[in-house]
């Protein structure tokens, strides 16, 4: 999914949106989210909660601002996102970290493991 590209607007809010809400499917198997050129924008935290939601046994999920932008909104809103997201959350595991695009460390590889190939 590197070369995904999130369009908010109105294809997410007639398609997108509601053929992921009403999956009835959770992915068990996903632990690790890194989503690149984060703005808090509302589409953005609508599939933030989709995916927390569906998500039960994440480890991981990464919000990176844009390169442009720098998030003062998170230092000032912190704690009401968190409150938010953690709320959203099915992984009790789940660790939920932002950067701002030049202080990007997280250099965490999902950790799925290959049985399933069997």
């Amino acid at each position: 999914m590197d070369d995904y590209s999130f369009e908010c607007g109105p294809y997410w809010e007639l398609h997108q949106k509601p053929k992921l809400e009403n999956f009835d499917h959770y992915f068990d198997r996903l632990k690790f989210i890194k989503l690149k050129g984060f703005k808090f924008l509302q589409s953005e935290l609508q599939l933030v909660k989709i995916l927390l939601n569906k998500a039960t046994h994440l480890e991981a999920l990464i919000l990176v601002s844009p390169k442009s932008v720098r998030i003062k909104l998170w230092r000032a809103d912190g704690p009401k996102y968190s409150h938010l997201f953690y709320s959203w959350k099915a992984s009790p595991e789940v660790k939920i970290v932002l950067f701002e695009h030049t202080a990007d460390r997280s250099l965490v590889h999902p950790s799925h493991s290959k049985d399933w190939l069997v």
